[in-house]
Order: C-alpha cells, then sequence, then structure tokens
C-alpha cells in the first residue's frame, strides 16, 4: 500500500508541478515585493495625511503584507502553470456569484460551459 502511495504521489508530482517551480517564480517574487513595498509606502503617506500615527498602520500593514505578498505569488504562479485552470476558477467564481442570472448564464455557454462539459454537468444538475 506504502509503495503504490508513493507511485501515485510521484506520478501527480511529474503531472502537476508546484507553483514555486513556475518558470518565472523568482521573477515574479521579486516583483510583488517591490509593488508592495511601494504600496505600503503608499498608504503610510496617505495615513500620515490623515494624522493617523505611523506605528500603527506599520503594525497593520506587517502583519498582512507577507501573506498578500504570498496569495499573489501564489496565484501568479497557478496562473502561469495552469492558464485554462485559472480562467474555468474565474468563471466558476462568477456563476457562483449569481447562478440565476440569465446574461451570466448564455455568456458561460458561450465561453467554455458548452453543453457537453463535466462543469456544465454539474452546474445545470
Amino acid at each position: 500500500m506504502a509503495r503504490l502511495v508513493t507511485v501515485t504521489r510521484n506520478d501527480f508530482r511529474s503531472r502537476f508541478p508546484l507553483p514555486a517551480m513556475a518558470p518565472r517564480h523568482a521573477e515574479r517574487v521579486k516583483i510583488v515585493s517591490e509593488t508592495f513595498e511601494s504600496l505600503q509606502q503608499f498608504v503610510i503617506r496617505l495615513a500620515g495625511d490623515h494624522k493617523v500615527k505611523r506605528e500603527v498602520v506599520n503594525r497593520h500593514l506587517s502583519r498582512t503584507k507577507s501573506y498578500l505578498q504570498d496569495i499573489t505569488v501564489f496565484i501568479g504562479d497557478v496562473a502561469e502553470l495552469y492558464p485554462t485552470a485559472f480562467e474555468t476558477l474565474l468563471l466558476n467564481l462568477c456563476a457562483l456569484s449569481s447562478p440565476k442570472s440569465v446574461s451570466l448564464q448564455s455568456l458561460l455557454i458561450l465561453s467554455c460551459f458548452g453543453p457537453f462539459t463535466s462543469t456544465s454537468q454539474w452546474y445545470y444538475r
């Protein structure tokens, strides 16, 4: 049983690389880090203009900045490795947000939710 799990895991890893293995991962980390750093400086300046203490803003931003950077890099890596899956996920989220909208259903049917796809079978159950 353990050998079967190991073989299956290795096969899965070879077919679906981890997001950190994306070709432009290191470049994306650098760009996202620089972007969030400049965004943090902008928020600090804006808060200073509205008389909010710099220490309070820094404390809140330092807590959330690393999480937001990791999430942004992860989304970019997944979008680079699996572009069609990413588009399908976004369309699924749109469909779930307003499932009874006739115009949205028409748009989804035209784009990728045709009558013979597995997603449309789930959606129209």
